[in-house]
């Protein structure tokens, strides 16, 4: 999933503005966050938690999500909370025939 932000990442003299985020977040990305969290000495603070998380979705290193504006984090933010959200269930319909009744169905 593409995100675009504002104003971009800059990363060798270039600005980035367009970054990719995976349709699937998996229990190791969320670990190699982790990680990265306990590596820079930020296990405590929520924020850069979910700093570190973005960067590893993002494929981003810790200080460029950092500095981006507010705005740009809240982008990533929305769709990484997207993206967390598990597809409902559609019922199976053996299981729709074997619902009770309703007095007025009866």
């Amino acid at each position: 999933m593409k995100v675009t932000l504002h104003t971009g990442i800059k990363r060798n003299g270039a600005y980035i503005k367009e970054l990719e985020m995976p349709e699937i977040i998996t229990v190791g990305m969320e670990e190699d966050a982790f990680d990265m969290c306990l590596n820079l000495g930020k296990a405590n603070n929520l924020l850069s938690a979910e700093i570190c998380t973005l960067a590893v979705l993002t494929g981003s290193n810790y200080d460029e999500i950092r500095n981006l504006p507010i705005y740009d984090i809240s982008m990533l933010r929305e769709k990484y909370h997207f993206l967390l959200q598990a597809p409902k269930k559609e019922p199976i319909p053996e299981q729709i025939d074997k619902q009770p009744l309703m007095p007025e169905q009866a």
